[in-house]
């Protein structure tokens, strides 16, 4: 996707992606990595928020643009050149808090995985994330984590569910079980021949998404 942004190998991928899972283990925080896209367009003054809710009769996380207010939590962040960070996405989810707590307390796990972000030169395909949800207890466990936008609702929707064979998937999230509330991955679902929303990095590369 950012190929010609990044030059990437087989062998960067791989070392990084052990020492990522290896350090994230050993800190017993609930961080992964989110994969740098957007489903709709975005107003200056909203932000793209999570919350749990039922769809379909479902599970269902939904992240849709709101307000930023008290019970908002920043849940991924978008690596600066300038050493800041800006909210990627919030939630709504407690388990949320509790880990931004733990984070405050400690840093420096948060800063390692922000590094290492760094030293591959991921930074703009790849947002550290808190990945753990209390509502992950609603969901079913053997099956997978699937994304797919609605245009009708502007949101995305996430939902327990199985891969179809034939369909196309990008992986949009990767974490560690640290505890029973992580989601260890997620995957976009998306049609190369329709363009309902875009999954891309901070670059040019744009994949089309169903």
């Amino acid at each position: 996707m950012a190929s010609s942004v990044i030059p990437l190998t087989f062998e960067d991928l791989n070392e990084f992606s052990a020492e990522r899972y290896n350090n994230l283990l050993k800190s017993k925080i609930e961080l992964g990595l989110r994969l740098i896209h957007k489903h709709i367009s975005l107003k200056e003054d909203k932000a793209m928020i999570e919350k749990y809710t039922e769809f379909n009769n479902n599970p269902a996380l939904i992240t849709s643009a709101g307000f930023v207010d008290e019970k908002t939590y920043p849940a991924s962040w978008l690596l600066n050149e300038n050493e800041t960070l800006t909210v990627f996405e919030y939630s709504r989810d407690l388990h949320v808090k509790r880990t931004l707590d733990k984070i405050i307390k400690d840093p420096l796990p948060f800063r390692n995985i922000c590094q290492l972000i760094k030293q591959y030169h991921f930074e703009f395909l790849l947002a550290p994330c808190i990945h753990a949800r209390d509502s992950l207890v609603h969901f079913d466990e053997n099956k997978h984590f699937i994304e797919k936008t609605y245009s009708d609702l502007l949101a995305s929707v996430i939902q327990s569910g199985e891969r179809k064979p034939g369909s196309s998937y990008i992986s949009t999230l990767w974490g560690a079980p640290i505890t029973y509330g992580c989601q260890p991955s997620s995957y976009c679902w998306y049609n190369p021949e329709r363009k309902k929303h875009e999954a891309h990095s901070k670059h040019d590369g744009i994949i089309d998404c169903e």
